[in-house]
């Protein structure tokens, strides 16, 4: 990019409609993304934003800046199009975008804290999102010396995953949901390697999208183009 990025300080927020912001971003840094919301902060909340063409990835969020987005397009950026990397992320929102032709994945959570203290994420809700591209994901991961470590849901926060077109939820930790996890009609879960842990699950889906959790592998449903299932 040309530019580097727009950085919310300590406290701040960024609140936005109707933008578009493009090529900016260096390759070198994970936080060098368009937004980088890398502090603690009061709120992003962005809706029908264009991000595209960033050198790194179109959003980064940190810990403890409640995120939303909403009806917006992040596109052709190197890495991911949403980079949120901590052990404290809040999501409100991430409903209605277009997440497409991005390096990387559409989405990509990493949890950094170390063992035995554990990432904590309070995740609202993540729907009707979509892709050009089949095999798109949301990733889910947390470094550990000799494996992924989990990631923990807040109990307080109902978590739900929605149906999306053309990108599933592909984590490579075990996810544990201490409240309730609600899949909806066309959620595609696809584990790689972890489990799945939680204190209440509700599956609504419906006979035309079933709600379906299976492995990485399965190329019947969206997700990884391997040869065979």
């Amino acid at each position: 990019g040309d530019w580097i990025s727009i950085r919310v300080q300590a406290d701040g927020a960024i609140i936005g409609e109707w933008a578009e912001l493009g090529y900016g971003g260096f390759g070198f840094s994970s936080d060098s993304t368009v937004i980088n919301a890398a502090s603690p902060c009061s709120r992003v909340n962005l809706d029908n934003v264009r991000i595209h063409h960033s050198g790194h990835s179109g959003i980064f969020l940190g810990d403890s800046c409640p995120f939303a987005l909403r009806d917006s397009s992040i596109e052709a950026n190197a890495s991911f199009g949403i980079y949120a990397r901590g052990a404290a992320i809040v999501v409100q929102e991430i409903s209605r975008n277009h997440l497409t032709d991005n390096g990387l994945n559409a989405v990509e959570f990493y949890g950094t804290t170390p063992w035995g203290v554990g990432n904590h994420y309070d995740i609202g809700i993540i729907e009707g999102n979509s892709s050009n591209n089949s095999g798109d994901n949301i990733g889910f991961f947390a470094y550990g010396t000799n494996h992924p470590l989990p990631i923990y849901f807040d109990a307080s926060t109902e978590t739900v995953f929605g149906g999306n077109t053309n990108i599933v939820y592909a984590p490579r930790t075990t996810l544990n949901f201490d409240g309730t996890w609600v899949l909806k009609a066309g959620a595609i879960v696809k584990p790689n390697w972890p489990g799945l842990q939680a204190n209440r699950i509700e599956a609504y889906g419906t006979a035309e999208e079933p709600v379906v959790i299976t492995s990485i592998s399965d190329n019947k449903y969206d997700g990884q183009p391997y040869p065979d299932n």
